[in-house]
């Protein structure tokens, strides 16, 4: 987030920045990754106090990024329009047993527990799930009630099995919006 910050104040962005004692820059990330995950194509929603065309802003802020870090598509909303998250991609790469990625494909259910021992059935947020190189490809649907975690189905791939999930690596590879209403 930082690193988003000081772009803004270098690129001069007119960023409209909260309120109180302690200003910041009025930003976010609608599907923010969890610490230590990785993601290739994540969206960072902005306020600005006054219209830039699109181009303009991911071009100035372009300039000020770390080179690791790439703009490859700006949009302006409507005011007072948000963006909402219909469902996020990960790749998993890594050994799981044979048959794992047909066997969550093909199941009706996939019941985990989750701390405080609330149980969730994964397979209902499970859009798609499909074997690649190396791996497998999911897309998980975000719903009001919640989604499943790539966790989640990491396990339900390895059958619980902790140690073969510790070798697993997951990569967010898209962050799919819903059109704006």
């Amino acid at each position: 987030m930082g690193v988003f910050e000081r772009a803004f104040r270098r690129a001069q962005l007119p960023v409209r920045m909260s309120q109180g004692f302690n200003p910041r820059p009025r930003f976010s990330l609608p599907a923010a990754l969890a610490r230590g995950s990785e993601g290739v194509d994540e969206v960072l929603e902005l306020e600005l106090t006054e219209h830039l065309p699109a181009e303009e802003v991911a071009h100035r802020l372009s300039r000020e990024l770390p080179k690791q870090v790439e703009i490859t598509l700006a949009e302006l909303l409507e005011p007072g329009v948000k963006a909402r998250v219909e469902s996020v991609n990960y790749r998993v790469l890594g050994e799981f047993p044979t048959g794992a990625v047909e066997r969550c494909a093909a199941a009706e259910e996939l019941c985990t527990t989750r701390r405080g021992g609330k149980e969730i059935d994964i397979r209902a947020y499970l859009n798609v799930i499909e074997p690649c190189d190396g791996g497998c490809e999911f897309e998980l649907s975000v719903t009001d009630e919640g989604t499943a975690r790539p966790a989640e189905v990491a396990e339900a791939l390895c059958n619980g099995d902790a140690e073969l999930v510790r070798h697993l690596s997951l990569v967010r590879t898209a962050v799919n919006l819903a059109a704006p209403q």
